[in-house]
C-alpha cells in the first residue's frame, strides 16, 4: 500500500517566519530557496525584484515557502506550504 501524499497551504502575511515556526515546532525543515533559479526568473523578466525577499541571508520568493519532514534520502512528498 502506497503512503498518502498531502499538502496543506496556510495563508499569512509573513510566510517565511510562519514556516520557520512550524518547522521548529514539528522538527521539520524549511525548504531552501533556489537562488540561481529565482535570479534567472528576475533576469528573464518572468518575475520582478518585488516578488523576492531576503530571509535568513538568502534570496527567497516573497509569497511562499514549504516545510517538510526530514528524511535520510532527502525525498518526501509531505509538505506544508505557507503563502501570503
Amino acid at each position: 500500500m502506497k503512503p498518502l501524499s498531502f499538502q496543506i497551504t496556510v495563508d499569512c502575511a509573513e510566510p517565511h517566519v510562519l514556516a520557520d515556526w512550524w518547522a521548529d515546532a514539528l522538527r521539520w525543515e524549511a525548504e531552501l530557496g533556489d537562488e540561481a533559479f529565482i535570479r534567472r526568473m528576475v533576469t528573464e523578466g518572468r518575475a520582478s525584484d518585488a516578488d523576492t525577499a531576503i530571509h535568513r541571508g538568502g534570496l527567497v520568493w516573497r509569497t511562499g515557502v514549504a516545510i517538510r519532514p526530514p528524511t535520510s534520502d532527502g525525498h518526501d512528498d509531505r509538505r506544508v506550504c505557507c503563502r501570503c
